[in-house]
């Protein structure tokens, strides 16, 4: 059973030693807002504190596993617990700290527990909810998923807060994905290595279950090693280093005039949530 700690997440054990977390924003297609993103983070961090959880699954309720930022939506919601992030982006040294505080360093928290984690994807996984998802150690996606980072086209912003795709699909492909805001297909992540498994959407709750409990079955203390070894080794072929530098590059680039610009064009349509997006190339067939 679910407790009722959280506002915009659903937070289960089951079978005594996995812990689910759920975005549970189905109404906007679990659009994150700061405070989801808070509450994710916070999940993690106390399955991984509780010395009888051996495995942790990320989820989203609903349709859709997430439509990513919510930008406009007339519910979204401020953290609770992030003292030093500033509450409005009044110039750029606001919109760092913000961005900074609660999407890159939260992205590293959640990637950084010591406990295996495990994404469980159906339907869109778009910007921030991609980023969210590669901070997992497996993804399970079922046939339906797709991964998408429109901010290219949508913000004039050259990546998500963390820089996941080269390090998720190869640098060329990552490029070719950012530049033309190209959907990737869960058959097309499968294939360049991001997701472990693809199935049905039928099976993908049982398929990422026996996943979870097989991992639980295996020495704890020797799969935490394992972990951070694997990190280590990824981390060094320059992955950190990147995501430092690209935290960076992403902020300057909302200050841009070329972004500002677009923002202005844009404006009805950004005053919408992005589960918009997802609606609106749904009823056109895309």
């Amino acid at each position: 059973m679910a407790d009722q700690e959280y506002e915009r997440i659903l937070y289960e054990i089951i079978e005594g030693n996995i812990a689910k977390v759920t975005m549970n924003r189905p109404e906007k297609l679990n659009a994150m807002d700061l405070l989801m993103q808070e509450e994710v983070e916070e999940s993690f961090l106390r399955a991984d504190a509780d010395p009888n959880i051996r495995v942790i699954l990320l989820a989203g309720a609903g349709k859709h596993w997430s439509a990513g930022h919510d930008y406009g939506s007339n519910d979204r919601r401020m953290p609770k617990h992030k003292p030093g992030m500033p509450i409005e982006r009044k110039g750029p040294e606001d919109g760092f700290l913000q961005e900074e505080i609660i999407f890159y360093k939260s992205a590293l928290a959640m990637r950084n527990v010591t406990k295996p984690t495990i994404a469980m994807v159906q339907g869109a996984c778009i910007a921030s909810g991609w980023q969210d998802v590669c901070m997992c150690d497996l993804i399970i996606a079922s046939e339906d998923a797709y991964f998408w980072n429109p901010m290219m086209r949508r913000e004039a912003c050259p990546t998500l807060e963390v820089l996941v795709e080269p390090y998720e699909m190869g640098f060329r492909k990552a490029k070719e994905s950012i530049w033309l805001g190209l959907k990737v297909t869960a058959q097309e992540a499968l294939k360049c290595g991001m997701v472990n498994r693809v199935v049905p959407r039928a099976q993908l709750e049982e398929e990422t279950l026996s996943v979870a409990r097989q991992i639980a079955e295996a020495p704890p203390i020797a799969i935490r090693l394992s972990k951070k070894v694997i990190n280590h080794a990824w981390d060094l072929t320059g992955q950190r280093d990147a995501w430092d530098y690209d935290i960076l590059a992403h902020n300057f680039a909302h200050w841009t005039n070329e972004a500002r610009n677009m923002h202005k064009r844009d404006q009805p349509e950004r005053a919408r949530d992005t589960s918009g997006w997802i609606r609106k190339q749904e009823k056109a067939g895309a």
